[in-house]
């Protein structure tokens, strides 16, 4: 009941509670909140889908496109909001501020189907005049590493939508949308991939090219995205919790075995560290490599087999400095699970309160926990609680160092405990609506959800590289059997043997 809502509109609501006492009626308000609309029509999207140029490097990881656009404020601005999406992920800032402390937007759906956008208030990072919306994409689910293939899972070319709405005190609205205007070029971040890691050259980043002022005029202009996919009929308002940094973790350090620098963070997590680096030589390169394990008192990988995808790299951030008193790098695209970091290349001026891990995860409400006299049950439980928090990252996923893929068998054994340890109804019922895409016509239910390898060009390259590599075999093993299942394209195109195969 009630007016028709519209797009954009903020709406104020309040619960009123009569209640019948024996003495009289008595009556509660609760305090007045609001919520503001999403858009909810595609032709509420006045921008265009848009996209750099020099992305046809698919075989190899690619560098991180920038983006930025310069637009005015006129006096008696009296509300901003952007929207925002991206095939990829996106970080924004306005003005050179980061515009929202979530992460790894805007996060993992079925995209052929559901792509979920942001929306942010950011009137308080405004001016009157010029200011600047800088954009910085990387290679996310849509383009990057996932389950067993490399990586363009989704697609082969990064694309970023979004529009500004300026509000002003007379009632009057100005759009800055994504078009061709926008400047677009590479930096620092030369590779950004969330199992691979993050390779930043400090010498190859323009300084202050998210600030205005700055000199774009050697930038080439972004282009209208041809991408099938590139519609606006797919989007919805985000459905879940944000992802953020939450526990944060400084570590003791140790030589191991090997004579290598070990950080020890006490506690495996899911996450990233933000460094501090002091007194470092230009093009001094610092390596830090994530892992769970120490296997004979050494750093080691082993548990987590990287051999078995190929990568050229595996939980790594490369860090080339630009040499200076004192350097600072976080990744923003890429996320690791671990314990121990072995650092590389940076042994002078070490201080471990300049590591900081963060373990990164949907921010669920927390609302149950178990304790009791038996320290090694206790233990258990924290344990239990540490891996929901570490493959809870906008999907559940199975590990959060190799596959990192959202098993449907894996998710059911443990949804009962996370439903004991936090608020998971709204984390579940944006990942049940990606169920509700990718099961079959016939009813079958993927084994991943979303459904890796949705990209079918890549799934013929892979499938065709696979049987390349096993030619002059005289039998195919079970196993061999399997892959070529798997590979053999999209699963509602297969048959029912080589569907549950896959």
């Amino acid at each position: 009941e009630g007016p028709e809502l519209t797009s954009g509109q903020r709406v104020w609501w309040k619960v009123c509670v009569e209640t019948a006492a024996p003495e009289g009626d008595e009556t509660a308000q609760s305090e007045t909140a609001f919520f503001e609309m999403g858009l909810l029509k595609p032709e509420d999207w006045r921008a265009d889908w848009i996209e750099p140029l020099h992305q046809d490097d698919y075989m190899n990881f690619q560098p991180a496109p920038y983006l930025r656009k310069t637009f005015n404020v006129k006096p008696c601005l009296k509300k901003a909001r952007i929207y925002q999406t991206a095939h990829g992920l996106y970080e924004f800032r306005i003005n050179g501020a980061a515009g929202t402390e979530e992460k790894f937007k805007p996060g993992f759906t079925s995209y052929h189907e559901r792509l979920q956008y942001q929306v942010y208030d950011i009137s308080h990072l405004l001016k009157e005049g010029e200011n600047t919306w800088a954009v910085t994409l990387g290679d996310g689910w849509w383009r990057g590493s996932l389950g067993g293939m490399s990586r363009n899972n989704w697609g082969y070319r990064l694309q970023f939508l979004g529009q500004i709405v300026l509000t002003y005190e007379d009632g009057t609205e100005e759009y800055v949308c994504t078009d061709e205007s926008f400047r677009s070029a590479y930096g620092g971040l030369r590779r950004c991939d969330l199992r691979a890691g993050e390779l930043f050259d400090s010498s190859l980043e323009p300084a202050g090219w998210m600030e205005t002022g700055f000199d774009d005029s050697a930038w080439e202009n972004c282009i209208l995205s041809e991408d099938a996919y590139a519609v606006k009929d797919r989007l919805i308002a985000s459905a879940s919790v944000p992802v953020l940094e939450r526990e944060h973790f400084v570590p003791t350090v140790f030589r191991d075995g090997n004579d290598d620098l070990i950080l020890d963070f006490g506690q495996n997590i899911a996450g990233y560290v933000r460094m501090t680096l002091r007194n470092c030589r230009p093009g001094q390169e610092v390596v830090l490599q994530h892992g769970e394990d120490l296997l004979n008192g050494c750093f080691s990988i082993l548990n987590i087999s990287p051999d078995n995808f190929d990568n050229t790299a595996f939980q790594e951030v490369r860090y080339i400095a630009k040499g200076g008193e004192k350097e600072e790098y976080c990744p923003d695209f890429a996320v690791f699970g671990f314990r121990y970091v072995k650092v590389t290349g940076y042994d002078c001026d070490f201080k471990p309160e300049d590591f900081t891990a963060f373990a990164v995860y949907s921010a669920l409400d927390e609302t149950g926990d178990f304790s009791c006299s038996n320290p090694l049950i206790n233990q258990l439980v924290s344990n239990s609680r540490w891996s929901q928090k570490g493959n809870y990252l906008d999907v559940p996923t199975d590990c959060p160092t190799r596959e990192r893929s959202p098993w449907t068998g894996d998710s059911q054994v443990y949804c009962r405990t996370a439903a004991d340890f936090m608020n998971v109804y709204p984390f579940f019922e944006k990942w049940m609506k990606d169920y509700n895409c990718d099961i079959t016509a016939d009813g079958k239910v993927a084994n991943c959800i979303p459904r890796g390898s949705r990209n079918a060009e890549e799934n013929r390259r892979a499938r065709d590289a696979f049987f390349a590599g096993i030619q002059g075999k005289e039998e195919l093993s079970v196993i061999e059997n399997i892959m070529a299942g798997m590979y053999a394209g999209d699963i509602s195109e297969l048959g029912a043997t080589d569907a549950g195969a896959g």
